[in-house]
């Protein structure tokens, strides 16, 4: 069970940094999930009589930006599930079985593991991997480069 979420963790973050590949540095510059959302957006313009005018195109710009965003935290929160709570050391007090395992993952997810900076302190990776793996998200997701703890 944990290799498969872990693939499918890897599927969702390399589906998402292709989108942005094709919409963003693609000479066609049209990711099919990126094209979808902003197309959605378009349609339920169009059927609502395109109230909301020229807003709808930087609505499903953002819209679409939102979703690489989502499809990274997701994806990596899929690779971290199989560790939670054993791949973490929790501070004294914190009791992990509190946490539903998906909740604790979308939340290492969303604050970037290998950063004390947005995470809370009571909780931080006690294997080799996890730094690893938000070393890897960090930059994908972020742009902000590897985090602190790997720089000299």
């Amino acid at each position: 069970m944990g290799i498969a979420m872990t693939i499918a963790g890897l599927v969702v973050i390399g589906l998402g940094l292709l989108d942005m590949f094709h919409s963003l540095l693609h000479p066609r510059g049209k990711g099919a999930i990126s094209h979808a959302v902003i197309s959605t957006i378009w349609t339920v313009s169009r059927r609502l009589g395109h109230r909301f005018g020229s807003a709808v195109g930087p609505v499903g710009m953002v819209a679409a930006v939102l979703v690489w965003v989502v499809l990274q935290g997701l994806g990596w929160a899929l690779v971290f599930l199989p560790h939670i709570p054993q791949g973490f050391t929790y501070s004294p007090g914190i009791d992990p079985a509190r946490y539903q395992d998906f909740a604790e993952a979308l939340y290492i997810s969303w604050t970037r593991p290998g950063t004390r900076t947005l995470q809370r302190p009571s909780t931080s990776p006690s294997s080799p991997w996890p730094p690893w793996g938000s070393a890897m998200w960090s930059p994908s997701t972020r742009g902000s480069g590897w985090p602190h703890h790997f720089r000299r």
